[in-house]
């Protein structure tokens, strides 16, 4: 019978050895995925900001209250290559966005105010030079 019992010892310590290590993989790889999550979280909401000034952008370009310059349009293609997306077909994606609120709305800023926030933004703002 004492056989038995150290065989049953070492088959429990042998299913805890591999408990343990399934576990530290599971483990790891939740780490992983968290690290990896919080990434790729970052590049979302910089590519959420980056498609609201874009749209912004447009606004101005229907706004008869606003200017839109070359300045604008620049700025515009710009902010579309930092995009990760498609350049051409996230570009045409709000184009055709902004000419649904333009039709639809009055008031662009005001919508622009509510709807499309900046707050929180990592995109850095360009400061003027200052004359001094």
């Amino acid at each position: 019978m004492l056989p038995n019992v150290w065989l049953a010892v070492i088959n429990y310590f042998a299913l805890c050895a591999m408990n343990g290590v399934s576990m530290a993989f599971v483990l790891g790889g939740s780490v992983v995925l968290t690290v990896a999550w919080f990434e790729e979280r970052e590049n979302i909401v910089r590519e959420k900001f980056l498609r609201r000034k874009m749209m912004r952008l447009l606004f101005r370009k229907y706004d008869d209250d606003y200017a839109f310059t070359a300045k604008h349009k620049k700025d515009f293609h710009k902010l579309g290559e930092m995009s990760v997306a498609d350049t051409k077909g996230g570009e045409q994606d709000i184009k055709s966005y902004v000419k649904d609120v333009v039709e639809n709305t009055d008031d662009l800023q005001t919508y622009a105010k509510e709807n499309l926030s900046m707050e929180g933004s990592p995109l850095k703002k360009r400061k003027k030079p200052t004359n001094s």
